[in-house]
């Protein structure tokens, strides 16, 4: 009956673990599950809704933070990678796919590629910005392989900026720097124990606690503020390691103890990853110590904490044999010898096949194997890159030629159109100027023809001589009869005189008169030619009563000054309004040629335009008058006096 009950017990014991393995399963199944389904949604928003793609880019960052060794993380974020590369907003994420890469391949204990991944995030930040994490990393490989010799010297080459660290946090935002400088002394003050250092022990903790001190006193600033928790912590697990080689075991227990305490917090701060890790080497070192202060049962506690915590991350196999090596150790000290020898077996069974992997590894060449996929995606992105430039440049190279054609044509146009103008306001200009040198030229040949017949029969004096005698015999004959013929005679004499002379005044005037109003005309005859209508509006105002006192050759180089300026309105200014003013002020002349182009340095001697207003200057010059040059965004003024 005895044994029957127990037989019952039994099949219940057996039935409760059953339900709870199944329990177990099916929990971690759904979980699995859960986060399958995630990383699909997330994949899936990130291809169609373009309109918060940094939101979901965020959810991911977030996923992997939280689940660093997730399988096939790579092919999970193929999407991720397409739309940062593809993002100049987004290129800083870049450099933080790598390091998502870099941290899988390193919990899943893939060092060819860790080491290839963290090369490529190198790369992504450059070589200023990338040389101190690739070092972090290789302290982090080193001290991981038990090498403190390599671990310390790699941590020399950081010795002076370590030294300006904490000056840079009071002026700068070395928040992230500050804790990973921190995990990274972590790592060195294990080395600096195995080789007894106690001197650059000491050094690292003061440097450590500068550090630290130096984010606390900027606290309230957001970027110090996330990470102040963290640093914290791994400045106290740092002075931990200082007690132990100190042998102060006492307050080594009870920095240990503060720590795990910190740490079982709920982190708020965004460094969940961080907190994580960290609180499985707390857990690992504190049972660590409890085992070399021979307390197996304290030791057995936080034993089984530890495997917890590195089920979260996946039980990297070196971590693995780590624990079974703690294990057989409390079995041991626990006086449980069979225990303790299976569980180094199985530490030696799992040591055996963590080689082989590592043998894998390098007979397969990860590094190699991962470099090659790379420059095959890069390849294939370089020829899509390559096809859609070249489409786009030949789609621009035809659309540039024909806007470069259209634009000759119209150039082309504008040229003939400007070359015609030129050309009549020159053929103008001429006729112009041939007809007042003609003029002149008659009216040279009439005034000498003039002055010749009056040297030749002196009319004028002769007729006032004659009727002088005329009054002078009237006056001496006492014969009334021949005295009245005298007179009469006298009398018509005097009208002829008066009548030439009032001939000669009227040609004088006339041919004066006539040179003024042929002038305004003239001005108008080039303006209408070259200044048409439908294109400018003109304003063209001269006072001929202004120009009774200016010779026929001023006149002429006017018409050259007005000729060479409305040449420049043609060929620079690009203007729609033109004025030509003439008046005359107490100090002589003056010409205002103004218009409302784009204007031009006046200063220019021999460039463009600046030979047109050189001739300006000259013919002025011969004037002897002065002219004056105001130019801008608002269009040209040109001011000309000439001294009557």
């Amino acid at each position: 009956m005895a044994n029957t009950t127990l037989s019952y017990k039994s099949v219940q014991w057996i039935l409760l673990l059953f339900v709870a393995v199944v329990v177990s399963a099916t929990s971690y199944c759904q979980q699995q599950d859960s986060i399958e389904n995630k990383w699909k949604e997330f994949n899936s928003k990130l291809e169609t809704d373009t309109k918060n793609g940094r939101d979901w880019l965020d959810s991911i960052d977030n996923l992997v933070m939280k689940m660093p060794g997730t399988e096939n993380l790579k092919e999970k974020l193929a999407t991720y990678k397409k739309i940062v590369w593809s993002s100049n907003e987004e290129k800083w994420r870049r450099q933080q796919y790598w390091w998502f890469l870099t941290n899988n391949a390193r919990m899943r204990s893939e060092y060819g590629l860790l080491i290839f991944y963290l090369e490529m995030r190198q790369q992504e930040l450059g070589k200023e910005k990338g040389g101190r994490p690739v070092t972090y990393e290789k302290i982090s490989l080193f001290s991981l392989a038990h090498s403190p010799h390599k671990t310390v010297k790699e941590y020399q080459s950081l010795s002076k900026y370590i030294e300006t660290l904490p000056q840079q946090i009071d002026t700068g935002t070395k928040g992230s720097e500050a804790y990973t400088i921190l995990g990274v002394m972590q790592n060195v003050i294990k080395g600096y124990s195995l080789l007894g250092d106690t001197t650059n022990i000491a050094k690292l903790v003061n440097d450590a606690d500068a550090i630290y001190n130096a984010v606390l006193h900027r606290k309230e600033e957001k970027t110090y503020a996330e990470v102040l928790n963290i640093c914290n912590q791994i400045n106290i697990f740092i002075k931990y390691f200082s007690d132990v080689f100190l042998g102060k075991m006492d307050v080594a227990e009870n920095r240990i103890k503060n720590l795990l305490a910190i740490n079982s917090n709920k982190d708020t701060s965004g460094t969940e990853l961080l907190t994580s890790g960290l609180r499985y080497e707390i857990l690992e070192e504190t049972t660590l110590f409890y085992i070399k202060a021979k307390m197996p049962d304290s030791a057995s506690h936080y034993l089984e904490l530890t495997r917890q915590q590195l089920a979260l991350f996946g039980n990297p196999i070196e971590y693995k044999i780590k624990l079974l090596v703690f294990d057989a150790s409390i079995s041991e000290q626990q006086k449980q010898y069979q225990k303790g020898y299976q569980k180094m077996k199985e530490a030696y069974a799992l040591t055996d096949s963590f080689i082989g992997s590592r043998q894998i590894e390098i007979a397969d060449n990860m590094y190699a194997q991962a470099e090659s996929a790379f420059t095959q995606e890069q390849l294939v992105g370089i020829t899509q890159e390559k096809n859609k430039i070249t489409f786009w440049a030949f789609s621009i190279g035809i659309v540039l030629l024909i806007i470069i054609a259209t634009l000759y044509s119209i150039m082309k146009a504008k040229g003939r159109k400007a070359k015609a103008q030129l050309e009549s306001l020159d053929n103008a200009t001429q006729l112009q100027v041939a007809e007042l040198e003609e003029h002149n030229r008659m009216m040279v040949l009439a005034e000498k023809k003039k002055l010749g017949m009056e040297l030749h029969d002196d009319l004028a004096g002769t007729l006032a001589a004659i009727k002088m005698q005329l009054a002078t015999e009237a006056l001496h004959t006492t014969d009334n009869s021949l005295q009245t013929k005298l007179q009469a005679i006298g009398n018509q004499v005097g009208l002829a005189y008066e009548n030439t002379r009032n001939k000669s005044h009227e040609w004088f005037r006339a041919a004066n008169e006539g040179s003024e109003s042929a002038f305004s005309e003239r001005i108008h005859a080039i303006t209408e030619k070259v200044l048409p209508d439908d294109v400018y509006q003109k304003e063209i105002t001269i006072d001929d009563y202004a120009l009774r006192k200016i010779e026929l050759p001023v006149k002429v180089q006017l018409l050259r000054i007005i000729q060479e300026s409305v040449a420049n309105i043609l060929k620079h200014a690009k203007a729609h309004k033109v004025a030509i003013l003439i008046y005359e002020e107490l100090n002589g002349l003056v010409l205002k040629i103004s218009d409302n182009g784009r204007g031009f340095d006046a200063q220019l001697q021999y460039k463009g335009r600046g030979i047109g207003m050189l001739s300006i200057k000259a013919r002025v010059a011969e004037l002897k008058g002065s002219i004056e040059i105001v130019s801008g965004k608002n269009g040209t003024e040109i001011t000309v006096v000439i001294p009557t």
